[in-house]
């Protein structure tokens, strides 16, 4: 069973101390991560929590629609987005 979220429409203010307060009381958080533009550093809106328990993440999902720092929280099942042989596709033709 799969033990990680998706957690989208985050605000850009928004650090990964209070994400972890949001979702702390769903389970135990193995990693919690806001992503990054790489070039920037600024925060892309959406991010991801993998729990120690596929329970947790379900209890988590449940949080769809939260209301923090004035957005709707999309929460859910995270998707593995992996191509061939296990490798992430990066958009330019080739996997690593």
């Amino acid at each position: 069973m799969n033990n990680k979220v998706y957690v989208g429409n985050l605000s850009y203010d928004l650090t990964e101390e209070k994400l972890r307060e949001i979702f702390a009381p769903c389970g135990e958080i193995r990693e919690l991560k806001i992503v990054k533009d790489f070039f920037t550093g600024k925060a892309r809106g959406f991010g991801f929590v993998t729990f120690a328990l596929p329970e947790a993440a379900e209890a988590a999902v449940r949080l769809d629609g939260t209301v923090v720092n004035g957005r709707n929280l999309r929460v859910s099942m995270a998707q593995d987005h992996r191509r061939g042989r296990g490798a992430f596709y990066h958009g330019r033709g080739a996997s690593v």
